[in-house]
């Protein structure tokens, strides 16, 4: 963690993790911590192979492929709503200054919506 921290501070502080790919792993964190183990757990019954084996590129990689999706999923249906139902709005701004508006919501760049939908459950 000190190198991690180091090595921030010696780039700018936060911009290396104002990087897309980075940005939107973050996003996705949680869902990630929920579902890697279960994928995991999962792979070797399926597979038949031993949990010891030598497997670990194979298993990361399967892991990757079946937790991001997961992990997008369980943050736009139930994590994404969560954080709102608490605040009292629907998703509009109906008290800003500007007027009403639709607020942006990080999940429409991870799952590629735009348009007039956008930001809105």
């Amino acid at each position: 963690m000190v190198g991690t921290a180091w090595t921030a501070g010696a780039l700018g502080g936060a911009a290396p993790l104002r990087v897309a790919p980075l940005a939107w792993l973050g996003t996705l964190s949680y869902g990630i911590y929920l579902w890697h183990m279960a994928v995991i757990e999962g792979w070797y019954p399926a597979t038949g192979r031993p949990v010891r084996g030598h497997d670990f590129g194979t298993v990361t990689l399967v892991t990757a492929v079946v937790v991001l999706p997961l992990a997008a999923l369980t943050y736009a249906l139930p994590e994404l709503p969560a954080q709102g139902s608490g605040r009292g709005t629907n998703g509009n701004c109906e008290s800003s200054p500007a007027g009403p508006h639709r607020r942006h919501r990080p999940a429409d760049r991870v799952l590629g919506r735009h348009g007039p939908d956008a930001g809105t459950l």
